[in-house]
């Protein structure tokens, strides 16, 4: 049997506050993700979500566990891993094309190999005609379209997005989450993804893992069997769709109200 593309074994991670009070973050966490599957977390704000991606990345250092990518043990950021963020992290100064190259920076490819593989990305993100575009001239969209093709232009075994189209409106959210969708089934590469919107998980994932309030577990597991090629538009009357996005809503529901009760126990006592 193969490995799995990620495995995340009894993680935790516990940071200093600013009077020196450790607060655990992550706690025990267990999660893995095969070859071309798509895997999304979700929570309650605050749970960890975003802190156990960078764990993934190598750009947070766990206290406990491990984090392996095909058997490699994960201690600092590689090219086996690539990394969207929410905030689309381009060089201001770099065209389109510029933007993504950069990532080739250290191949031990030719000039011409690199810009074929450049090329090939921008006309798979639907930016062709836009390869000396500045990023002040881009729209929300896409600017996030150069930061997943700079993220895959390297070939990464698996793609971590943290929240990447949180700023987005609702139309251009749609588009971009059937791009990700067309781009994934036609790379064949794993992806954890991280969201607060649980609609978008539902479309996107073929697991959920849904986290608890902090510090952050993994409360359950919810295997999303629904058909694919997939959208909004398609799925937003269907009742499996319906089903699943009410459960993992009174999922998340029930950790927010017990925040909060926690929260005025101890403001009382």
């Amino acid at each position: 049997m193969n490995s799995p593309t990620l495995e995340i074994s009894q993680l935790s991670i516990i940071f200093k506050s600013n009077n020196q009070k450790e607060i655990t973050a992550v706690e025990n966490v267990n999660l893995s993700i095969n070859h071309n599957e798509f895997v999304s977390i979700i929570g309650p704000s605050g749970c960890g979500k975003s802190t156990l991606l960078r764990a993934a990345a190598g750009l947070e250092k766990p206290q406990c566990g491990k984090i392996l990518v095909e058997d490699n043990i994960v201690t600092r950021p590689g090219a086996d891993r690539g990394m969207v963020f929410q905030t689309y992290t381009l060089f201001p100064w770099l065209t389109t094309y510029e933007n993504i190259l950069f990532s080739l920076k250290k191949s031990l490819l030719s000039a011409a190999e690199k810009e074929t593989i450049v090329r090939h990305y921008i006309q798979m993100i639907g930016l062709k005609g836009f390869e000396n575009a500045y990023p002040s001239q881009l729209s929300g969209g896409m600017r996030q379209r150069v930061a997943i093709a700079r993220a895959l232009v390297y070939q990464p075994k698996i793609l971590l997005m943290d929240e990447p189209f949180g700023a987005l409106d609702a139309q251009t959210r749609m588009v971009m989450q059937e791009l990700l969708l067309d781009v994934w089934e036609r790379q064949r590469l794993a992806v954890l993804f991280v969201t607060h919107d649980v609609e978008e998980a539902v479309i996107l994932s073929d697991r959920i893992y849904v986290m608890s309030n902090r510090p952050g577990r993994i409360k359950t597991v919810i295997q999303i069997d629904l058909p694919r090629p997939r959208s909004l538009i398609d799925l937003e009357s269907s009742p499996d769709f319906l089903s699943y996005k009410r459960t993992l809503l009174d999922l998340i529901r029930q950790d927010t109200i017990f925040s909060q009760n926690q929260i005025l126990s101890e403001g009382i006592a």
